[in-house]
């Protein structure tokens, strides 16, 4: 199923500049009682399809509600993950660079976790 979720064109924007607009982003979506592990960040190489997987093996997606940055390279995603894992985000399994992200995986994407899925 695709969705075509807007992802905003980040590949001139340093690192810094990226964590702030995400982080941006969730203040300006943040309800009262929720924290930064209410929300998801992770990279991929196909929003879509990364969506899908979320939906059918890990959570819910608030809303449909997906933002997104094409970042440079797979080394800028992966550093800016990491720092949002250091701001408190949700970011998923931190055992492998980027979270298993493959080596075209640019787009750094933010959402709000749902109910996690029955397996």
């Amino acid at each position: 199923m695709e969705h075509n979720y807007k992802v905003i064109d980040a590949t001139s924007f340093s690192i810094d500049e990226i964590v702030k607009l995400v982080n941006d982003q969730y203040l300006s979506c943040f309800n009262k009682g929720e924290t930064k592990h209410d929300y998801y960040c992770g990279i991929t190489n196909n929003l879509d399809k990364r969506m899908e997987e979320h939906r059918c093996n890990d959570f819910e997606i608030v809303d449909d509600r997906v933002f997104a940055w094409n970042c440079e390279n797979v080394d800028v995603a992966a550093e800016v993950e990491k720092r949002l894992d250091k701001l408190g985000f949700d970011i998923g399994d931190t055992k492998t660079l980027g979270n298993g992200g493959v080596e075209n995986s640019t787009i750094v994407y933010l959402l709000k976790k749902g109910n996690a899925v029955n397996y």
